[in-house]
């Protein structure tokens, strides 16, 4: 059972601690516990994790889900052009 203190082993957060990560991107753990079958963080975690990305009643991830709510989509050209 993965702890606060324990490090994440894959992934964008490699090398960084559970802790950290559940501040900086708590979606990420919530996204890895439902997708990664071997990803078993504590179930207090995920309940914090989840705390810290609702908004409004609603997830982050939700929103953009969801066409009615979701920001114009870039195309290809429209993210080139940024860099």
């Amino acid at each position: 059972m993965l702890q606060l203190g324990s490090k994440m082993t894959f992934g964008k957060h490699k090398n960084k601690k559970v802790k950290t990560v559940l501040n900086q991107d708590p979606d990420y753990l919530i996204w890895a516990a439902e997708n990664i079958t071997w990803f078993n963080p504590t179930t207090a975690i995920i309940a914090e994790a989840k705390k810290s990305v609702v908004r409004d009643g609603i997830m982050k991830r939700q929103l953009y889900s969801q066409p009615e709510v979701c920001p114009q989509p870039l195309t290809v050209e429209d993210d080139y052009e940024r860099w």
